[in-house]
């Protein structure tokens, strides 16, 4: 199972995970995976689905975090 999402992003808006995927990609601040991971974990933890399938792409892909087979557990939540 692959977990994906769009790599297209406007930063700006505190109240999603566009937040941690500019600190992820470095969009308009430094790269910070291990910054974004905290905070795409804050708002899956909040029962955000995107947060939880940014959160599974983290351990797939050693983002922030060691790859970890978490990352099948987090994609199944985001569903």
């Amino acid at each position: 199972m692959s977990c994906q999402h769009s790599s297209k992003t406007t930063c700006g808006r505190s109240n999603d995970r566009n937040v941690g995927n500019c600190y992820k990609d470095g969009i308009g601040i430094p790269k910070d995976e291990k910054k974004a991971f905290e905070l795409y974990l804050k708002f899956a933890e909040g029962g955000n689905s995107n947060g939880s399938l940014s959160i599974g792409h983290c351990y797939q892909n050693g983002i922030g975090v060691l790859k970890d087979e978490k990352a099948f557990g987090w994609c199944l939540k985001s569903t």
